[in-house]
């Protein structure tokens, strides 16, 4: 028979009474109780950590050479992953244990206990880049570091989904993410159709963009260096082009440029890419 809220049975005759108010205070005083009990538990336990890792940076701090002293520290913080530790030395030094733990972690956000004017900050999220799929951590990062950092988010996601291009508050980032999934999928998935997407002119951003993401993907053998040879301004969609007949090694892809020109300075790089370091 089911119990109905508030009701006990009555020892002897088996009925159910509601429970009194004083009842009611019990219960309540014992789930304070237990509640404070476990708070002082987990403090407990936490200042015992916390004092084991002041002790040990404390052992650390008091050999004889600073150099030491630093790799002593580095080493704890790597091998605890206790990014508080990092706070034990100066900086620049600092910053290098915050990456450290970071890398370790693969954790981006933790980059952001850098100051972000230091150009370690930067390095620190190009590197981690690639164990996220948030764009935003790309948008404050300046020059080639911004373009590194949407290449490897993009790339970890084999170049399938740009919806979070749209997201970034840098436009011209969001342009090259954008143009970026596109060209690598073309190459990934053997599609010119994809090139054809791409309606951006070449510039460095883009070009920077693609050949580090073929760098990175080892998708093509197409080198910065041949970026000198398409003429200015040519079509994004027609370098595209020219990158997915070098990797699939078929000139007949050239004909498809959007120009006469491109196609034929496509195919003349075809033709002569073998023995030629382009």
């Amino acid at each position: 028979m089911q119990t109905a809220p508030n009701m006990k049975a009555d020892a002897v005759g088996g009925k159910h009474q509601p429970f009194d108010e004083s009842e009611k205070a019990k219960i309540a005083g014992l789930v304070i109780v237990f509640v404070l009990i476990l708070g002082g538990i987990v403090y407990i336990l936490s200042s015992i950590i916390a004092g084991s890792s002041a002790a040990s940076v404390q052992a650390c701090e008091n050999k004889p050479l600073l150099s030491t002293q630093y790799a002593c520290i580095n080493g704890l913080a790597n091998a605890t992953e206790n990014l508080s530790i990092c706070g034990a030395l100066p900086q620049p030094q600092s910053y290098s244990c915050i990456v450290n733990v970071a890398m370790k972690q693969q954790n981006v956000s933790a980059c952001s206990l850098i100051n972000k004017s230091q150009q370690i900050y930067s390095q620190c999220v190009v590197t981690l880049s690639r164990y996220t799929s948030n764009y935003s951590y790309c948008n404050a990062l300046p020059g080639n570091s911004g373009l590194q950092c949407i290449a490897n988010i993009a790339y970890q996601h084999s170049f399938s989904d740009f919806s979070g291009c749209l997201g970034l508050a840098n436009s011209t980032l969001a342009s090259v993410c954008t143009n970026l999934h596109y060209y690598g999928s073309a190459l990934i998935g053997k599609q010119p159709s994809y090139c054809s997407s791409i309606s951006a002119k070449a510039n460095y951003q883009n070009i920077y963009a693609f050949t580090y993401a073929a760098y990175i993907s080892n998708i093509t053998s197409l080198s910065a260096s041949g970026i000198g040879l398409l003429k200015a301004n040519s079509s994004l969609a027609d370098y595209c082009y020219y990158a997915l007949a070098r990797t699939e090694n078929d000139i007949s892809i050239c004909s498809m440029s959007q120009s006469n020109s491109d196609a034929e300075l496509c195919e003349s790089l075809m033709e002569n890419y073998t023995s030629n370091s382009i």
